[in-house]
């Protein structure tokens, strides 16, 4: 599949930031980011109806 080869390459280029302040805004944002990130997959395999997925 083109689009799991392309999401495959886009994650294993990594990530270079030039934003200086890295490390703490790095904390920050994945304080909130892993959170939300968690009850949006939980709410979307709830909507899906499936019960494998829930």
């Amino acid at each position: 599949m083109a689009p799991e080869r392309a999401r495959m390459a886009h994650m294993g280029g990594g990530l270079v930031s030039d934003n200086r302040h890295a490390p703490p805004h790095t904390v920050a944002y994945d304080a909130f980011q892993e959170p939300a990130t968690r009850i949006y997959h939980r709410n979307a395999a709830r909507s899906s109806g499936g019960l494998v997925c829930d």
